[in-house]
């Protein structure tokens, strides 16, 4: 009985150990907790941040030579896109479109120089600057020509992606177009204007059905200053600047 009683007793002062040790640890979480929301809460409204209209939210930095971005539709939100199906009229070339999702890697694309030129990573685009887009997991070009468009073809022209391994011809170059300012942003609404055509990339709410329902249409267009013809850069890995955007005078890095 003796022996009973002093192993219920360590048992006892063990379970009185082990909820002071739970409680203390529920409290130093707690405390964890409190200390770190604001932190939490901060990274959250940064990310909200990168969503939005208002010239307030651009970040202020330059889009650049040799970044990987996303180009997000200023009206409709959705991502400018590619992938390895062609278009089943027109020049039969691989199509482009436009998709809601974030995190679509067909949604990427390389900043490059124009046609038979080379653009230095890291430099800033300037307004009126002529670049090429090349699709990353393809590696043709975002490019444009006179076939009609597929599902607006009283209204624009086709743009497709055209080349092999990011070599296409001068109807890949286009001209970025800011809506103000003398650099192209990140965030910042801006136009691209195809070189040779003269029509402006754009997108709208005319839907493509199977085998790529979901996705809207892109068209060059002649027309109006507005934000059917407005995008910006959304997600992706931006090249830091070499130039200094005050002096125009390059870095020393």
């Amino acid at each position: 009985w003796g022996r009973g009683t002093k192993t219920g007793l360590r048992r006892e002062s063990h379970a009185e150990a082990t909820d002071i040790m739970k409680g203390t640890s529920v409290f130093m979480v707690a405390s964890l907790l409190l200390l770190l929301s604001p932190l939490v809460c901060q990274a959250w409204m940064d990310d909200d941040s990168d969503v939005g209209d208002e010239a307030s939210e651009w970040d202020f930095t330059p889009v650049t030579c040799g970044s990987t971005i996303k180009l997000q539709h200023v009206q409709t939100n959705y991502r400018l896109h590619s992938h390895e199906v062609n278009y089943g009229s027109g020049s039969g070339q691989q199509s482009v479109t436009t998709v809601p999702q974030g995190d679509d890697v067909n949604s990427y694309w390389t900043i490059k120089g124009p046609h038979d030129d080379f653009c230095e990573p890291g430099t800033p685009l300037k307004n009126g600057m002529v670049i090429r887009l090349e699709h990353m997991k393809t590696k043709k070009n975002l490019h444009s020509h006179d076939f009609p468009a597929p599902l607006s073809p009283n209204d624009g022209i086709e743009v497709s992606c055209y080349g092999a391994n990011g070599e296409g011809d001068v109807a890949d170059n286009w001209v970025v177009i800011v809506s103000e300012g003398d650099y192209w942003m990140r965030g910042q609404p801006a136009r691209l204007k195809h070189q040779q055509t003269k029509h402006s990339l754009m997108s709208h709410r005319k839907g493509f059905s199977r085998p790529i329902q979901g996705h809207q249409e892109v068209l060059g267009k002649k027309g109006a200053k507005n934000k059917a013809f407005e995008w910006r850069t959304a997600e992706g890995i931006f090249m830091p600047s070499n130039t200094d955007l005050k002096t125009g005078q390059r870095l020393a890095h």
